[in-house]
């Protein structure tokens, strides 16, 4: 909580709320995901020691997995400003 505190006063968006919990359906999931990731210029994913719940649905990945990869495929998606 600390950590989310000192980042929205240095004026980032902590994305999801954190406070709210996260829904259990792998299409809500997804839906809440990528509208995070949507209009983020970059995104920062504070890992603990286990991967979170896994949503409801066939073959779904652990939440923290799944926000990682979804994070990956948008970033590879877009093009570098190298």
């Amino acid at each position: 909580r600390r950590l989310v505190k000192e980042l929205e006063l240095k004026g980032y968006t902590v994305l999801p709320d954190p406070e709210a919990p996260l829904p259990t359906s792998f299409e809500d999931v997804t839906r809440i995901v990528e509208e995070a990731l949507a209009p983020a210029k970059a995104a920062v994913h504070i890992l603990g020691g286990r991967p979170g719940f896994r949503p409801d649905g066939k073959d779904a990945l652990e939440i923290v997995p799944f926000q990682l990869l979804r994070a990956r495929e948008r970033a590879s998606a877009e093009p570098s400003s190298a």
